[in-house]
């Protein structure tokens, strides 16, 4: 073969090679975009459906309407918040974003949850609830969500699931709505006073300024109520929210004389994210961490922004290893027919 001929398939194949490129760079871009303007299409679609059902629902004064909506692909959860009300904002830290809007007091009520992350949010007016934490979150369900709406008169009020639960002692479990507290009576145990039904429920923080609460506090009632022998608490924690060593945490009770948080003994289970301490008495009890809550949230803040610049990078780093692999492709290809040619014109 020429050394010219060589030379003109040479620059042929550098030619394909970098049209490939382009079309695999801009393709892939042009991918990204239509799944994005798709997405923002259905967000549109439910931001508009919610504000139907509020306005419709506003005409008939005491109605309970359960609406079912379609969300965008992908999509996990929907939370709404009465933004008229203090929000404690510990129990967000797995939604980043979310946190930042809740606490700037931007006027968005309504945020659609996707990628463990907020990708979209709204104003819906008139939005309330009457009990705390002040919002809920709903799980969607093969990309369908189910949302309880009330009209209470100047305000529609979001029905939420979360609830307290209860027994009736001498019962051996108390399980709060959210699975992510537990009051366990073992064999022989017995309250004081006698005969009375205990219920487990999320209340504000007592002290937030002193004391970071990692998700919700739970209070027993009714207070006053004593256990012999101890009785077990167990309380989960979700890494999405507390995002450090666990071996840090434990669990915490409220002592309402010297209005402190004193820390339990407590065991941890890795596998379970679950914490064990044994309780006398009933009151507040939360996952805590002996620290400057400030200074936990600072550090929690600096994971996530660490985990969003990771992800930044994905993109161009999969983008550069595709084309790597095609141009060492080329490569090969054009040694093995320039070997195959050589050994011809021998």
């Amino acid at each position: 073969m020429k050394k010219s001929q060589i030379q003109t398939q040479l620059v042929l194949y550098i030619f394909v090679l970098v049209i490939a490129n382009l079309i695999l760079f801009f393709g892939s871009k042009m991918i990204i975009y239509m799944g994005d303007q798709i997405d923002r299409a259905d967000q549109i679609k439910f931001q508009e459906d919610v504000k139907k059902q509020i306005i419709d629902l506003q005409q008939s004064f005491g109605k309970i309407e359960v609406k079912k909506f379609s969300l965008p692909s992908g999509y996990s959860e929907v939370c709404f918040f009465d933004i008229n009300k203090e929000i404690e904002t510990n129990a967000l830290n797995k939604y980043p974003l979310v946190k930042d809007s809740i606490a700037s007091k931007t006027k968005k009520n309504v945020f659609l949850i996707k990628d463990k992350d907020m990708k979209y949010s709204f104003y819906a007016e008139n939005i309330t609830f009457s009990d705390y934490p002040f919002y809920y979150c709903y799980k969607t369900e093969g990309g369908f969500v189910q949302i309880g709406f009330e009209n209470r008169g100047d305000y529609i009020s979001i029905i939420q699931n979360f609830r307290a639960e209860s027994i009736a002692a001498p019962q051996s479990k108390l399980i709060s709505i959210d699975s992510m507290a537990e009051l366990e009576l073992g064999a022989g145990v017995s309250i004081t006073p006698s005969g009375i039904t205990l219920s487990i429920q999320p209340v504000p923080n007592p002290k937030p300024k002193s004391f970071w609460a990692g998700g919700n506090v739970y209070e027993i009632l009714p207070s006053g109520t004593t256990f012999t022998p101890n009785a077990i608490i167990r309380l989960k924690y979700d890494l999405k929210i507390v995002p450090i060593d666990a071996d840090q945490l434990k669990i915490a009770y409220y002592d309402e004389v010297s209005q402190t948080w004193k820390y339990l003994p407590s065991e941890v289970n890795k596998e379970k994210h679950e914490l064990t301490a044994s309780i006398t008495h009933i009151t507040k009890y939360a996952v805590g961490m002996e620290s400057d809550p400030e200074l936990v949230d600072e550090s929690i803040k600096e994971y996530y922004a660490k985990e969003a610049k990771k992800k930044e990078w994905i993109f161009p780093i999969v983008a550069a290893v595709v084309s790597i692999a095609i141009t060492f492709i080329f490569v090969l290809v054009y040694l093995k027919r320039y070997r195959k040619k050589g050994q011809q014109t021998q």
